[in-house]
């Protein structure tokens, strides 16, 4: 939508009116699955700053407006977001959006991740290897070295939260 602004300019007993025609604003809609994710938005007529997903924000048609989100993005211990990709195809965090004529929503994809520490009691008794990020779903390999005089009794899991199956292979 384009509304007109007018006034009225006066010079030497004539009057001239002149009409400019802006556009309106355009709502733009930035949300991330999950839902909470933070970014930033930079640029002209693009409204800057920090915001949590989703935020429906208010910029210019045409706007060259560049969105970041923090990736990788935790928010408790041995929890973190990774971005994967924008909901509509583009790889790129961070990403400029030319900002449409109409509202329009951007969605961002991220991937939970959580981490994996692995380790021998007593530690005297060897060393674990594998620990580290994984991503739901996937599989972490973990290697049990023992140190002389030692041997791999079991494996025991301990968690913080009844999310994570465990399924020692050997």
């Amino acid at each position: 939508m384009i509304y007109p602004l007018r006034f009225v300019l006066r010079l030497m007993g004539f009057t001239l009116l002149v009409t400019l025609c802006l556009p309106a604003a355009v709502s733009v809609t930035i949300t991330s699955n999950p839902i909470g994710r933070v970014f930033t938005v930079d640029g002209a007529g693009c409204g800057a700053g920090g915001f949590a997903a989703p935020q429906a924000l208010s910029w210019n048609p045409g706007a060259n407006c560049t969105v970041t989100f923090v990736s990788p993005h935790s928010t408790q211990i041995g929890t973190q977001y990774v971005f994967a990709a924008w909901q509509d195809g583009p790889t790129a965090n961070p990403r400029v959006i030319v900002t449409p004529g109409q509202p329009a929503t951007y969605t961002a994809n991220f991937t939970t991740q959580f981490f994996l520490t692995a380790g021998a009691d007593p530690p005297a008794g060897g060393t674990v290897s594998g620990g580290g990020w994984y991503s739901l779903g996937s599989t972490a390999s973990l290697n049990a070295t023992p140190s002389s005089g030692y041997h791999l009794v079991d494996w025991t899991l301990q968690r913080l939260r009844n999310r994570v199956p465990f399924l020692p292979a050997s």
